[in-house]
């Protein structure tokens, strides 16, 4: 295995979040389907979110924008970041926190008017995807898009209601796509499974499309009975 880029990628944080359902940080990344440029997401040091992509220019790390004016990050899933087909900008779903409650906001890149040394294209700015009518909070969120579509969909867990939480963007709104609590009464319809356990072990679901029929598929531990679950979008 082969160091991929000439120079480091930054300095990753070593600090827990202060929340009890978060056990540890991670990192997301992603190829630039346009390019095939690798894109990493991390929290560094500081406790904002990075995202650095490897110029094919020059083989090096650079700062896709910045994430400062929104704040510092509590988590961030190996899910988080996916691109958009369509125009070949990353997006971003991770936690942050507001008076000890843990939600989770949504970025989506857009193209600025600066271009950066050794990048060929414009620099990028960072814009909110209405994070505040998605509520969702809990664990690290997963975000992925509907193939060959602008259509985002992200999945959590609630801890404050028991229940994982599948919603999509429709580009003014999030739509709930469906819920399961772990009680195993399933609110609203159509469920995503009859039961998910406790999540004592906090995990994030994995979401994943099948590309041949754009439908999502949704994975998770199911506590209660110690086995896997995998559901499909009806």
């Amino acid at each position: 295995w082969n160091t991929v880029g000439k120079n480091t990628i930054g300095t990753a944080t070593n600090t827990l979040p202060n929340f009890n359902y978060v056990k540890h940080h991670s990192c997301s990344f992603a190829f630039n389907p346009s390019n095939n440029e690798p894109y990493v997401a991390f929290i560094n040091n500081a406790g904002y979110l990075t995202v650095k992509n490897l110029s094919s220019v020059d083989d090096t790390w650079y700062d896709v924008g910045s994430l400062n004016r929104y704040g510092q990050v509590a988590s961030i899933s190996t899910n988080a970041l996916a691109f958009n087909t369509l125009t070949n900008m990353p997006c971003l779903a991770y936690s942050v926190t507001n008076s000890n409650f843990m939600y989770t906001r949504v970025v989506t890149a857009k193209a600025g008017k600066l271009a950066l040394s050794g990048k060929t294209g414009p620099s990028i700015v960072w814009r909110d995807v209405k994070s505040d009518s998605l509520k969702i909070g809990g664990v690290a969120p997963t975000l992925a898009f509907v193939p060959n579509t602008e259509t985002i969909y992200v999945t959590g867990f609630d801890p404050a209601g028991g229940v994982f939480l599948v919603k999509k963007s429709n580009g003014s709104t999030w739509d709930y796509l469906g819920s399961v609590y772990c009680s195993g009464n399933t609110y609203p319809v159509p469920s995503i499974g009859p039961s998910c356990g406790y999540n004592n072990a906090y995990q994030t679901p994995t979401l994943l499309f099948n590309t041949n029929t754009n439908k999502a598929f949704l994975s998770y531990a199911v506590e209660l009975t110690k086995m896997y679950e995998l559901r499909m979008e009806p």
